[in-house]
């Protein structure tokens, strides 16, 4: 799959960290008052928050930079990745629930690299890094917290 504009990749991120959400808090539903099921919330929780900033960044984002055509389109094989660890979300254990989700965010620190590269404009390759910095602290956060939720 293929973005010919970065607005068509920036929503459909923020669609995925919707569906991302939905499918988290349905599984820590299934582990009520576990850790796991605190860990799941929590991830959900944070889909949300990401979803709901990238939409707001979708609605006062400069025209120019969202709207430029490119040249060439990379290919994005993380989308496949991506889809697949939505629905193959495993919530048996914090550990393995830790590492999907890790995966997740490696994924999409990827692809944010792969847009960046083939990005036209100067705007675009700064706001693509920023989401990338916001990956990195993003995946952090989640090792810091979560190794919380163990102790």
């Amino acid at each position: 799959m293929s973005f010919s504009q970065l607005k068509d990749a920036l929503h459909w991120i923020a669609d995925y960290q919707r569906d991302l959400k939905e499918q988290y808090q349905k599984l820590a539903q299934d582990a009520p008052k576990t850790k796991v099921g605190a860990v799941l919330q929590y991830l959900g929780d944070h889909a949300g928050e990401t979803e709901t900033g990238l939409r707001r960044y979708l609605e006062t984002a400069p025209a120019e930079m969202l709207e430029t055509w490119s040249r060439t389109t990379p290919e994005l094989p993380q989308i496949p990745q991506l889809e697949k660890s939505k629905c193959c979300l495993c919530s048996s254990t914090v550990k393995e629930v830790t590492e999907m989700a890790l995966s997740i965010h490696a994924a999409k620190d990827s692809m944010y690299q792969t847009l960046e590269e083939f990005s036209e404009l100067q705007s675009q390759r700064e706001l693509l890094r920023t989401l990338r910095e916001a990956e990195a602290a993003e995946i952090r956060r989640v090792v810091r917290d979560i190794a919380r939720f163990e102790s």
